[in-house]
């Protein structure tokens, strides 16, 4: 196993006021509101591009660095 850093986006919950601006422009699709109004991420998917960081008007997101094991 191999380690790496990777970046991924943190909801703060109580900052966020669920307006979508996210999830609209994700340029990844990695961002789904849910019918019970949970934020989700799609790291997946997600470059750790920052747009959902970056375009969201109350600083709801932020950019974590994570390190995790990968196969090598």
């Amino acid at each position: 196993m191999e380690e790496v850093v990777v970046i991924k986006p943190v909801r703060d919950i109580d900052a966020c006021t669920l307006c979508g601006i996210c999830e609209t422009f994700c340029p990844s699709i990695c961002i789904t509101v849910g019918d019970d109004a949970d934020r989700w991420f799609n790291y997946r998917c997600c470059k750790g591009c920052n747009m959902c960081a970056t375009i969201c008007p109350e600083e709801a997101i932020e950019m974590i660095m994570v390190t995790e094991e990968v196969a090598s």
